[in-house]
């Protein structure tokens, strides 16, 4: 019995440790998009400035 809830409080750290480092990685890539996307439209902003 002591086993089992040694066990289950590991898994769930485990588990927990996990979901923080999807978090992290989610976080990651939307703001990777994020940085490119408002990079592209930046960048689009100045060369149709440039061509008017």
């Amino acid at each position: 019995m002591l086993f089992r809830c040694i066990n289950s409080a590991s898994l769930n750290q485990t588990n927990r440790r996990l979901e923080a480092i999807i978090r992290r990685g989610e976080r990651e890539r939307i703001a990777r998009d994020l940085h490119d996307t408002l990079g592209q439209s930046f960048s689009m902003i100045t060369i149709k400035t440039e061509l008017d």
